[in-house]
């Protein structure tokens, strides 16, 4: 046990006069060095990546806070943007197609447009669809497309009472000929029916009686839920907000 003791005193003794305190604080330094350079050679991307996503975020929220703020944009300026340049305008609308041929459905309207209007430019006759992308199905409506919106009104004008007919001649039952639907009405129908599903949903948890319903009477849309206002909508706004026992309730986006 002598001997491992003195042993070891003897290693300590070199060791204090071989390593310095001022070694070890030059290791350290040299050590923190080090680590510094090989953090900063990998956080660095990190950091320039999400100082480049932040600045792309500001100038996101920038146009945003223009467009919404700047501009005074509300319900009435969003429907009116989405007016603009919608092709709906200068659409005539038949609906109430069953047949699945959809090239036969342009054929027969291309004949109903040479007998009827054929004075009249066509720009193009289309079958509608919906659904996701990459699967879009056909609905009933086909659209028949002219270069202006005076040209539809002409030609709806015409055609309004008129009767789509087959090869044979014999009239297309159930076939409703009107203007197209913009992008505008279209999304306020939507939200009438969302708001109509949702209010149901509440008015069960609410204990309110009474089935689901929509009038569309102008100026104001209504949803009600028995005899109850749920929701409603102004003829400017695309949306329109619940109301009283609803007003908790919000439309996806």
């Amino acid at each position: 046990m002598n001997t491992l003791i003195a042993g070891v005193n003897e290693i300590r003794s070199d060791l204090k006069d071989n390593v310095k305190l001022k070694d070890l604080q030059e290791f350290r330094e040299m050590q923190s060095d080090e680590f510094k350079e090989m953090i900063t050679v990998h956080t660095e991307p990190l950091r320039v990546a999400v100082d480049d996503h932040t600045c792309r975020l500001e100038a996101i929220e920038t146009r945003m806070d223009r467009a919404e703020c700047s501009s005074g944009m509300g319900e009435a300026e969003r429907k009116r943007l989405l007016d603009d340049n919608d092709p709906a305008f200068k659409q005539i609308a038949i609906s109430g197609f069953k047949m699945n041929d959809l090239k036969r459905r342009v054929r027969l309207l291309e004949q109903f447009v040479s007998n009827n209007v054929s004075d009249i430019k066509v720009a193009n006759i289309e079958s509608i669809h919906n659904g996701p992308w990459k699967n879009r199905k056909p609905t009933g409506v086909v659209v028949i497309e002219f270069f202006s919106r005076d040209a539809r009104d002409q030609a709806l004008s015409i055609a309004k009472d008129l009767k789509v007919k087959d090869e044979n001649g014999v009239a297309i039952p159930d076939l409703k000929i009107d203007r197209a639907r913009t992008r505008a009405q279209r999304a306020r129908n939507w939200a009438l029916r969302k708001a109509e599903e949702l209010a149901k949903v509440e008015a069960s948890k609410l204990g309110i009686p009474g089935a689901g319903r929509i009038d569309f009477t102008m100026p104001v849309r209504k949803v009600f839920v028995g005899n109850v206002l749920a929701f409603q909508q102004k003829r400017d706004e695309l949306r329109g907000e619940f109301v009283s026992a609803f007003s908790k309730l919000v439309l996806p986006p």
